[in-house]
């Protein structure tokens, strides 16, 4: 019995530590769209200086529109996983706590 709840905890902290490890990944992922944002704004800025009218600008001002829509819904779909992840680990926790106070009972 101890040794299957130890195989469990140490389950559970591998479990831990991988959700530790991608929400890590998935948070860079958030913070390099943020400078890839600011460069994307930056050069729409200086493509609507440069075609102030015309079909040219609407081209460029439809391309931008789709773009912040694809964006927002990549960052959406991170964000999501970020909570899923958080819940998760809460779920491990937890479980993880029980399973060392159901050792610790044995031990007693």
């Amino acid at each position: 019995m101890k040794n299957e709840i130890d195989y469990e905890i140490k389950n559970i902290s591998d479990e831990l530590s991988d959700i530790e490890v991608e929400n890590r990944r998935v948070k860079n992922t958030l913070n390099q769209i943020d400078e890839i944002s600011y460069e994307k704004d930056m050069l729409f800025n200086n493509l609507k200086d440069t075609w102030k009218n015309g079909e040219m600008f609407y081209m460029i001002d439809d391309t931008e529109d789709e773009i912040k829509k694809t964006q927002c819904k990549i960052i959406d779909q991170l964000e999501d996983n970020i909570h899923n992840l958080t819940q998760r680990q809460i779920f491990l926790e937890s479980k993880q706590e029980e399973l060392k106070h159901k050792r610790n009972k044995i031990y007693d």
